[in-house]
């Protein structure tokens, strides 16, 4: 039934009917086989009456140390799965409907360097780093979207980085 829910959802499952983008649908499928091998579900009934080993199992992801916020999306991927269950009457109830919501409070508050701060970096960066470190600081793209980065994002006529 996983399967058909990711499918539905790389197909139609976001707002408006648009799909989930591929980073979506990755996670979703991460998580509920997390859940799927954590609460040892083998068919939908066995979602009947949950609730108590979908909260001890998030105690256990906040003792390892995970966030409120790692927690509550896990959670919001189980939840999202029981609702498409439950529209499309393969289950009649939410059996964590009644799941207590989480502390998302960031742990790390991030914010945007000073220009001092930005230019203290460029200076004292190894030579070969400063052209990474001015693309971040000017595009605002992310670590692993850096990594991403090809030949082929490049716009020479333009001066510009590309990005689909």
């Amino acid at each position: 039934m996983i399967e058909e829910y990711l499918e539905w959802g790389a197909a139609q499952g976001g707002k408006r009917g648009m799909p989930w983008i591929p980073t979506h649908c990755i996670t979703k499928r991460r998580h509920l086989l997390e859940w799927k091998e954590a609460l040892k579900l083998e068919h939908l009934i066995d979602l009947n009456g949950i609730l108590p080993k979908v909260e001890a199992y998030t105690r256990v992801l906040m003792a390892d140390g995970k966030s409120g916020k790692s927690v509550s999306i896990r959670v919001e991927s189980l939840r999202s799965f029981i609702l498409w269950c439950k529209k499309r009457k393969f289950l009649t109830e939410n059996p964590i409907e009644e799941i207590a919501k989480f502390d998302t409070t960031p742990i790390n508050i991030r914010r945007a360097m000073t220009k001092e701060e930005i230019k203290l970096l460029l200076e004292g960066c190894a030579p070969h780093r400063r052209l990474l470190y001015e693309v971040a600081v000017c595009s605002g793209l992310r670590e692993n979207e850096l990594r991403q980065l090809t030949p082929r994002h490049l716009d020479r006529d333009n001066c510009a980085f590309v990005i689909e």
